[in-house]
């Protein structure tokens, strides 16, 4: 299953299951593009550095996003441009993840997880996951395409390998963590196809969509992302450049997690 097969049944999935509405507003920080939909929905896509040193916008509509089709916003997550892609993949998420869902919460995935090891491959370095997974006696192998983003100290303690080792780490996994960006990057449909035989998979971060129907389907059992609290203030903190963590501190958005082996 490559990359562009996953996202089409992405965007079908969404077309037949949710409604579409326009953008309301939207703001590109240092760390998110945060998008809002005139139904108050609120969706955040993780900016990846290396690709803000290659934003561009030849169809000149990145300053426009209120007069773009919302089926027009959809599709733009298959566009290989990838500012657009990060624009349709925020709108999509400001429409599925609905803080109706919060009542599905489970809290924190990695507290149901096994304390007798294995090992854990976590792509898309996420610092507390690994230590958690490390705590709980796993043995971790993160992997990071942007390498040079992870401080030196982090990266000579923690194992840390290139995105091309992927395929080796995953032959004895026993769980699989994957960020919310590999949706936007357009990896999620490789990286789950090499691991059809690892039996605990799971999606966190903010960028996450919580698509229920479809990821079940491919056999992820925890879906984990956020929901805003507070849409204005979310916007002026993503605004002044700062990211999910200090929105969580501030009590300004609500992660979610959810087991879709309860449903």
């Amino acid at each position: 299953m490559n990359g562009v097969k996953f996202v089409n049944e992405f965007i079908r999935v969404f077309i037949e299951n949710y409604p579409r509405f326009r953008v309301s507003r939207w703001v590109y920080g240092d760390k998110y593009l945060v998008i809002e939909n005139e139904n108050h929905g609120l969706g955040f896509t993780h900016l990846d550095s290396i690709v803000k040193m290659v934003w561009r916008d030849p169809d000149n509509i990145l300053d426009r996003l209120d007069e773009i089709d919302p089926n027009d916003l959809t599709y733009l997550i298959q566009h290989p441009n990838p500012a657009y892609k990060y624009v349709g993949h925020a709108y999509i998420n400001s429409i599925v993840n609905s803080r109706d869902l919060a009542e599905l919460d489970i809290g924190d995935p990695l507290d149901r997880m096994p304390a007798n090891g294995g090992t854990a491959i976590v792509v898309g370095f996420m610092s507390p996951v690994v230590k958690k997974l490390k705590e709980l006696g796993y043995r971790v192998y993160a992997i990071e395409a942007s390498l040079d983003i992870i401080p030196a100290d982090i990266r000579y303690c923690d194992e840390i390998y290139p995105w091309w080792s992927y395929e080796d780490l995953i032959l004895d996994a026993d769980i699989l963590v994957l960020s919310g960006s590999t949706i936007s990057n357009n990896t999620i449909g490789y990286l789950l196809d090499k691991a059809r035989h690892v039996p605990m998979k799971m999606i966190l971060g903010p960028s996450t969509t919580l698509l229920i129907k479809l990821f079940k389907k491919y056999r992820v059992k925890f879906l984990g992302s956020s929901i805003s609290l507070d849409n204005d203030k979310v916007f002026k903190i993503v605004r002044e450049g700062y990211g999910y963590h200090t929105l969580k501190n501030m009590g300004l958005i609500k992660s979610i997690t959810v087991d879709l082996s309860l449903l």
